[in-house]
C-alpha cells in the first residue's frame, strides 16, 4: 500500500490476512521515497522500518510509521515471515530547510502560497544576486567519510525571454572553499531541481555554507538561485540497490515463493513467465548488474535491459548461480526483464562501478576532428548565464545539417549507448497552465552501417543548459563514422557526445556450497614395472573447477618426490611428469583438489625402479665353452639381473627369454641363434630396458 502527506507518525492498522497464505506472523517493511523536485532523481526507496508482527484472530496487526515530512511517500509491504527479514538499509541522513539556516548578505526567506506544493514547507530562500549572500548551517556527522549534499532549488532569471539561466554557488566547509556547485536550469523558481555534491567530512560538527561568491566580492554567474532544502546523506560506499524477485512485476507463468535466502524467497518461471525489475541509477555510467538464480539443469536465461538483449547469462549445470554484467546505463529508471523456463529467480542487485567508466569515450562537439556542415556554428554561452557547457557548443543544426564524428579507437561493432549533451529551449506558445515545450530530434547514422537510431531531446529551458540524453545504438561496422543530424527539422544545440559499450564484462559464479570431491585417475603407469624412469600421467575432473592435480612418490612411507600441475579452474585437467629415481620399490600417491578445497580420494600404486643393466658371464666347462687363444670354437653365457632378464640380441637377431632373474644362452657356434664366424655382438636386456653389450670372436 502507498500513503503519505502527513507530518506526524502514522499508525497503520491492517486486518483480514488469510492464515493459509500468511501463517500466524508476517514481516512488514516500510520504504520511504523523498520528493526531489520535478527534475530531481529518486532512486529505489530505502527500507526505514522492518518488523515482524504476530497476527491477531482477525488476521490483523498494527505498526507505527515514523513520518515527519508531508512531501515524503511511503510504501508498506506485508509478506509471510521469511528466513531473513528485510533489514533497515536507509543511509544516515540529516535534513535542513533553507529557511532554517543562518542567512546573510541580502538572502531572505520567501513565503509562498499553499498551491506551491513543490516547495518544501512553502518557503524558500532568495536574494542570492548579491555577492555577499549566503546560507550557513551546521551538521553533526557520525563517521569519517564521503557525504552527498543534496540541494533542492529553483532557477530565477530568463533575461532574454527564452533562456532560463543556470547558475553557480560556492560551497564552503568550516569557512574554507570546498567546491563550485553547478546548477542546471529549471522551468521557474518554484519548479524544483536537485543537485548532489560529494563532500568529504570527518566525524563531528561542521559548518556548511552556500555563498553567491567564491571570493566574497564578485557574484558567480547565475547565482540568483532560490534555495529550498538541504539533505546530507552518507555515501562512503558505492551506490547500491537490491530488488527481490518476489516483489518484481510478474507476467505469464510465474509463481512466488517466500522463505529462505537473502532475498526472502524466489520466483519460479514457467515457459512464458517473466519477472520485470525497475532499477534506479543515480548517474550516467557503468553499474555491476547481478542476477541471482537457481537452475535444475543447464539453461540460458532470456535477459533484456531496456529492451536490449544481454546475452551469455545462464548456467551450464544445476545449482545456485549469480551472473554479474557490467553494464552502461543512463541516469534514471531501467527496465530489466528475466525469463527462463524452470529457473528460480531470487533477485537483482545494482552497484555503481566508477572504475569501469574508463571505457566511456567523450567527444566534444567543437573538436576539430568533428566535421560540421556549413552553416553550423561553434559558440560560447554568455558568462552571465552560468551555463554548464564543457567549453563550447555547436548550434544551428537546422534541417539537413550534420556533425560527423570519426569512429573512436577500439569501438568495434556491437551494442552501445550514445549520449548527447544537449540544450533545447524550443516552445510553441505560452499559457499559465502549459509550458508548450517542443522536443527536438536527432538521428544517428553509422557510415557503412545498415540502420540508424533516433533520439528525442526534450525542452530543458535553455539553449545554454545542457543535459545528457541517451540514444541506444547498435553498430555493425568496426570503423564507420557517426553522423548526427535532423534531416527534416532542427536538432538541439550539442555540447558533447559519449560512446559507451553496453556491456563491459560478464561473469557467472556458483553460490551453493561445493561439497563434491573431484575424481583423479592414474592413467600411467599401468604395470608395476620395473622401470628405468617413472612416467606419470594423472587425469582429474570436477563439476565446478580444479585447483591442482598431484602425484607424489614415496619410499618406505617417506616422501621422496612431489609433482603437480595447476589446473586454473578447468573442469578437466591432466598432470604428466617424468621422474628419475634410484633403484628400489616406491609407491605413487595421487589425487586432485578443486577450487573449494575438496580433495579427491587418494589413490596408490606400487612401482619398482631398476636402472642397473644385466650381466653375462662366460660359462666354464668344455661342454659349454671351448676357447682357442682369444677366440672361441664354442661359447655359452650365464645371464643375471635382479629385475629379471628380458631378452638378448645377437648380431641384430632377437631371442626372447623367460623373464627370470637367471637365464642362459648356450652353445653358440655359427650359425646358432645368428652367430657368425668372426666378431659377434651380444646385447643383454632386462625387463626395465637396461642393457649391456658384449663382443666375442667365433672360429
Amino acid at each position: 500500500m502507498l500513503f503519505g502527506g502527513g507530518e506526524i507518525d502514522a499508525e497503520l492498522s491492517f486486518t483480514g490476512l488469510d492464515a493459509a497464505t500468511f501463517g500466524n506472523q508476517v514481516d512488514v517493511q516500510v520504504q520511504r521515497t523523498q520528493f526531489t523536485g520535478q527534475e530531481g532523481f529518486a532512486g529505489q526507496p530505502p527500507v526505514i522500518l522492518s518488523t515482524r508482527v504476530a497476527l491477531d484472530g482477525s488476521g490483523g496487526g498494527t505498526i507505527t510509521v515514523p513520518n515527519g515530512d508531508p512531501m515524503d511517500a511511503y510504501r508498506v509491504i506485508i509478506t509471510p515471515a521469511v528466513e531473513s527479514a528485510p533489514v533497515v538499509d536507509a543511509a544516515w541522513q540529516t535534513r535542513v530547510e533553507a529557511e532554517a539556516t543562518t542567512l546573510a548578505g541580502g538572502a531572505s526567506v520567501t513565503s509562498l502560497a499553499t498551491n506551491a506544493q513543490a516547495t518544501s514547507g512553502f518557503k524558500d530562500v532568495r536574494g542570492f544576486s548579491n555577492a555577499g549572500a549566503s546560507a550557513t548551517w551546521t551538521v553533526d556527522v557520525p563517521r569519517d567519510g564521503t557525504y552527498l549534499l543534496g540541494i533542492q532549488y529553483g532557477t530565477n532569471d530568463r533575461p532574454d525571454g527564452t533562456n532560463m539561466k543556470s547558475g553557480r554557488h560556492a560551497l564552503f566547509v568550516d569557512g574554507a572553499f570546498e567546491d563550485l556547485v553547478q546548477y542546471t536550469s529549471t522551468l521557474s523558481v518554484t519548479y524544483k531541481g536537485r543537485v548532489e555534491v560529494p563532500v568529504t567530512l570527518t566525524a563531528g560538527t561542521h559548518a556548511l555554507s552556500l555563498r553567491a561568491s567564491q571570493d566574497g566580492t564578485t557574484a558567480l554567474p547565475g547565482s540568483n538561485i532560490a534555495l529550498d532544502r538541504f539533505d546530507l546523506t552518507e555515501a562512503t560506499t558505492a551506490e547500491k540497490s537490491t530488488y527481490p524477485a518476489n516483489l518484481a512485476r510478474l507476467s505469464g507463468d510465474a509463481t512466488v515463493s517466500w522463505g529462505a535466502g537473502s532475498f526472502g524467497g524466489h520466483v519460479t518461471l514457467g515457459a512464458d513467465g517473466q519477472a520485470a525489475f525497475y532499477l534506479g541509477a543515480a548517474e550516467d555510467g557503468y553499474y555491476d548488474l547481478t542476477v541471482e538464480y537457481e537452475t535444475t539443469e543447464a539453461v540460458d536465461l532470456g535477459v533484456e535491459l531496456n529492451d536490449r538483449e544481454l546475452s551469455g547469462i545462464g548456467a551450464d549445470a544445476s545449482g545456485r548461480w549469480q551472473t554479474t554484467a557490467t553494464v552502461h546505463v543512463a541516469r534514471g529508471i531501467q527496465e530489466l526483464t528475466v525469463a527462463g523456463e524452470g529457473v528460480k529467480v531470487r533477485g537483482v542487485t545494482l552497484v555503481r562501478n566508477v572504475e569501469a567508466d574508463a571505457r566511456v569515450v567523450t567527444i566534444q562537439a567543437e573538436d576539430p576532428s568533428v566535421t560540421r556542415s556549413a552553416g553550423t556554428t561553434v559558440e560560447t554561452p554568455g558568462a552571465t548565464y552560468g551555463s554548464n557547457v564543457q567549453g563550447q557548443y555547436v548550434g544551428w543544426l537546422t534541417a539537413g545539417r550534420t556533425l560527423t564524428i570519426p569512429r573512436p579507437a577500439d569501438t568495434e561493432a556491437g551494442q552501445y549507448n550514445f549520449l548527447v549533451h544537449f540544450g533545447n529551449a524550443s516552445r510553441n506558445t505560452t499559457h499559465p497552465y502549459n509550458t508548450d515545450g517542443i522536443s527536438r530530434r536527432a538521428t544517428i547514422t553509422e557510415v557503412g552501417g545498415d540502420h540508424s537510431a533516433t533520439g528525442y531531446f526534450r525542452y530543458n529551458y535553455s539553449y545554454f543548459n545542457f543535459w545528457w540524453q541517451n540514444v541506444p545504438l547498435d553498430l555493425t561496422t568496426d570503423d564507420g563514422a557517426l553522423v548526427v543530424g535532423n534531416p527534416t527539422g532542427d536538432a538541439p544545440n550539442i555540447d558533447a557526445f559519449q560512446l559507451a559499450p553496453l556491456v563491459g564484462a560478464l561473469v557467472t559464479e556458483r553460490l551453493d556450497p561445493d561439497t563434491v570431491k573431484p575424481v583423479a585417475t592414474l592413467v600411467t603407469p599401468t604395470t608395476n614395472g620395473p622401470f628405468r624412469t617413472l612416467d606419470l600421467r594423472v587425469e582429474a575432473t570436477d563439476d565446478r573447477g580444479l585447483q591442482r592435480v598431484v602425484a607424489n612418490i614415496y619410499k618406505d612411507g617417506t616422501l621422496v618426490k612431489s609433482t603437480q600441475t595447476a589446473a586454473e579452474g578447468k573442469r578437466a585437467a591432466t598432470h604428466a611428469a617424468t621422474v628419475t629415481l634410484p633403484d628400489g620399490a616406491y609407491t605413487i600417491r595421487y589425487n586432485a583438489s578443486d577450487l573449494a578445497g575438496n580433495v579427491a580420494k587418494t589413490g596408490t600404486f606400487d612401482v619398482t625402479i631398476d636402472t642397473t643393466p644385466p650381466t653375462a658371464t662366460i660359462k666354464d666347462g668344455a661342454s659349454f665353452t671351448v676357447k682357442t687363444g682369444e677366440t672361441y670354437d664354442l661359447i655359452s653365457f650365464k645371464l643375471h639381473d635382479a629385475g629379471k632378464i628380458d631378452k638378448v640380441v645377437l648380431n641384430g637377431k632377437t631371442k626372447d627369454l623367460t623373464d627370470n632373474v637367471w637365464s642362459d644362452v648356450n652353445f653358440l657356434t655359427p650359425p646358432t641363434f645368428g652367430a657368425v664366424k668372426g666378431e659377434n655382438t651380444l646385447v643383454v636386456f632386462d625387463v626395465a630396458g637396461n642393457s649391456r653389450t658384449y663382443t666375442f670372436t667365433l672360429n
